[in-house]
């Protein structure tokens, strides 16, 4: 019985993640994981993206990982970000006094923070982005959003 299981690799240590997220970040527009844009890739085109992202990662470690596995590592890596991100717009835009519970990032999270945003998943809210300049007549008025 114990045979028809899957044998479970071994965690991801911290500097796989890391090499994991360099990886990423070199092949980001090759990912184009937003599924945002005109140019929507098949999943049979990006299962061969991924396996490719697998084999540069591992030529750089001493555990192999397969596409399937980078990929999953990549989704609980962007998750765990992303709930911090959203835990600290909560306690920036909360009523009530008092300073504000931030998560900080570590700065591996602040590099996958950057790739969030720069799909547009991750936006600054309109309460965040202050005043904006408006040209009325001539004249320049501010308009707070």
């Amino acid at each position: 019985m114990a045979q028809n299981r899957a044998r479970q690799t071994k965690n991801f240590l911290q500097e796989e993640v890391e090499k994991l997220v360099t990886v990423i970040e070199e092949k980001w527009l090759e990912l184009d994981i937003s599924k945002s844009g005109p140019s929507k890739v098949s999943p049979k085109e990006m299962r061969k993206r991924w396996n490719l992202v697998a084999e540069e990662f591992s030529a750089g470690v001493n555990t192999a990982r397969s596409g399937s596995q980078c990929k999953k590592k990549w989704q609980n890596v962007d998750q765990v970000v992303s709930k911090k991100l959203a835990h600290n717009k909560r306690e920036r835009t909360r009523t009530g006094g008092g300073p504000p519970n931030l998560h900080q990032l570590t700065p591996l999270e602040q590099r996958v923070a950057a790739l969030l945003t720069r799909t547009g998943r991750k936006r600054i809210s309109s309460a965040q982005a202050g005043p904006m300049r408006e040209e009325l007549d001539g004249g320049t008025s501010i308009r707070l959003l």
